[in-house]
């Protein structure tokens, strides 16, 4: 398993690329604007495990097509 201080690194340095700005909230919570899209990236440990941890995306507003694509894209990049 990676340590989620690296997946979280990495996420960011994802999001820079495809043009998105972001702000980190929390130490694994980031607040993210692209075009007139925004939304809402964390990474949580799951609950009664030790070593799995999800990232949780929250959309905020209706640009759900062009949140799916870019999520897709997001996805693809990341080396989990």
């Amino acid at each position: 398993m990676r340590d989620p201080k690296i997946v979280f690194d990495e996420l960011i340095q994802i999001l820079d690329i495809f043009g998105v700005n972001s702000r980190r909230e929390e130490m694994y919570t980031v607040a993210c604007e692209y075009k007139k899209l925004k939304f809402m990236i964390e990474l949580h440990l799951v609950e009664k495990f030790t070593n799995i941890y999800v990232l949780k995306f929250y959309r905020k507003g209706n640009e759900y097509e062009n949140y799916i694509e870019l999520c897709a894209k997001i996805f693809s990049k990341l080396n989990l």
